[in-house]
């Protein structure tokens, strides 16, 4: 979360959108073309596997940006309709 602030702190949000955008876009790409499967992972993984796993496809989704507003504080919050709750 922090990286994420820090991050839109110092580029732009549009630019930041494209360069996402243009990594996701590469990125599906390059595994539509691939014919190789990936050989990393597995089906089987104890509890750090898991733990690192379901904290990066929370990332991933945006879930784990939700918290976002709340680390920054109540008035980013408030300048998105006011649905913040007073501390």
């Amino acid at each position: 979360m922090l990286v994420a602030v820090l991050i839109g702190q110092v580029i732009p949000v549009q630019i930041l959108e494209w360069l996402v955008a243009g990594c996701l876009l590469g990125f599906g790409v390059f595994r539509l073309l691939s014919s190789r499967h990936p050989r990393f992972g597995g089906m089987q993984v104890g509890a750090a596997g898991l733990t690192l796993w379901s904290l990066l496809m929370a990332s991933a989704h945006g879930a784990g940006l939700m918290v976002v507003p709340f680390v920054i504080g109540d008035d980013a919050a408030a300048m998105h309709g006011g649905l913040a709750t007073p501390a």
